[in-house]
This record gives C-alpha cells, sequence and structure tokens, in this order.
C-alpha cells in the first residue's frame, strides 16, 4: 500500500503524458488502478468496502432494470411532459412503483397477428410485481453463476418487459438490448468485487 500511494505523482501520473511513450501508459494505469483498489478494498484489507460496493451496485442495477419497463418509462415522459427533469422523474417513477408495488406490464395479445406482445397470465401477475422481478434480475446477476433456469427467465423478463408471440409457438421472454447490456456490464463489476471479498478475507485469515 505504502509503495502504491509513494508513486503517485512521482512515476504515476493521473494522465499519460507524454503520450507517444510507453511509460507515461504504465504510469497513468497503475495510477487509475491503485486508486481503485485502495477505494474498494484497502488494497486488499477491507472486508467491508467490496461488500457494500457489490451490494449498492446491485440496487443501483434492481432500479435501473425496473426503470426499463415500458410503463415507467411512460410514467417519466408524462412527468419530462410536465416539465420534471430527467432525474426527477426517474426518482419519482421509482419511488411510486416501489411504494405501490408496481404491477408486472400487461400487454394486450393482438387477434390475428403473427408476432404479438402480451404479459404474464393473471395468476402470475398476482403473485409477483416488477419491483420484485427487478431485484431478483438485479441479484441473479450479482452472483454470476446464479440462475434460476427458464422458468425464473420467463417469470422474470415477462414481468418487467413482457412477452413475444410467434404464431401458435410458445411465447418468448423481451429481454431489452440496454438490459441485456447492464446486467453483462454489472456481472463483470460484481465478479471483481466478490474477488477483493475473497481476497481481504484471505488476507484476514492469514493474518490471524
Amino acid at each position: 500500500a505504502g509503495e502504491v500511494r509513494s508513486a503517485r505523482f512521482a512515476g504515476d501520473w493521473p494522465l499519460p503524458w507524454p503520450m507517444w511513450r510507453p511509460s507515461a501508459w504504465n504510469g497513468f494505469f497503475r495510477f487509475w488502478f491503485g486508486m481503485l483498489y485502495q477505494a474498494f478494498s484497502d488494497f486488499g484489507r477491507s472486508i467491508f468496502r467490496p461488500l457494500a460496493a457489490w451490494l449498492a451496485l446491485a440496487l443501483i442495477s434492481a432500479v435501473y432494470y425496473l426503470g426499463q419497463q415500458p410503463d415507467m418509462i411512460a410514467g417519466r415522459a408524462n412527468m419530462q411532459a410536465q416539465e420534471y427533469s430527467w432525474f426527477a422523474s426517474y426518482v419519482g417513477t421509482t419511488r411510486t412503483a416501489w411504494r405501490r408495488a408496481q404491477p408486472c406490464v400487461n400487454y394486450k395479445p393482438e387477434k390475428g397477428a403473427q408476432i404479438s406482445t402480451s404479459g404474464l397470465t393473471e395468476t402470475a401477475r398476482a403473485l409477483t410485481n416488477a419491483p420484485n422481478e427487478a431485484l431478483h434480475l438485479a441479484f441473479r446477476s450479482a452472483f454470476i453463476v446464479l440462475d434460476g433456469g427458464e422458468d425464473a427467465a420467463h417469470r422474470i423478463y415477462g414481468c418487467l418487459y413482457g412477452l413475444e408471440l410467434y404464431g401458435g409457438s410458445e411465447a418468448a421472454p423481451i429481454v431489452p438490448p440496454n438490459v441485456s447490456a447492464f446486467a453483462a456490464i454489472q456481472k463483470i463489476i460484481s465478479a471483481i468485487l466478490i474477488f477483493l471479498f475473497g481476497l481481504a478475507l484471505r488476507n484476514m485469515l492469514k493474518m490471524k
């Protein structure tokens, strides 16, 4: 830890200059890696920091997944039309959704259409709600390898974003591209934080 700190603003700098020198880029990456390593794990000595960051990321992800539900998007658009800012509309709709247990999206399937959109059955919708499924999706991604199977994915995505019907075939859950991309990023960051937690735990047990 002392070596990393002492190298800052000596050999390691926050900006790579001169940019054509490989040593400048090495110092640049060492500077920011050391800053992040210190902030999120106290150089592999803190169990609380990576755990708190992992939990905060899961909660932020749940808010994001919920916010991508069509009903939530429509609610934000309505608030912004009333001259609310994007941030205020996001916070307002999210708070209301958690307080009122926002129902699952409920599309009405188009009769006779080859491809149409629908929601979960009334029985399934009565057993859950959108905030609950957003939490399920967030922690499913946070644990990386946790997978409830196709039935769980059908329920989670069907509740949040709906189902797509292809003629007479089985309904497929809708997964918006931005949601799948965000989930992938969450998994990568969660893997790093879990590693830092394990490293701190190992160091703590090693010291004892």
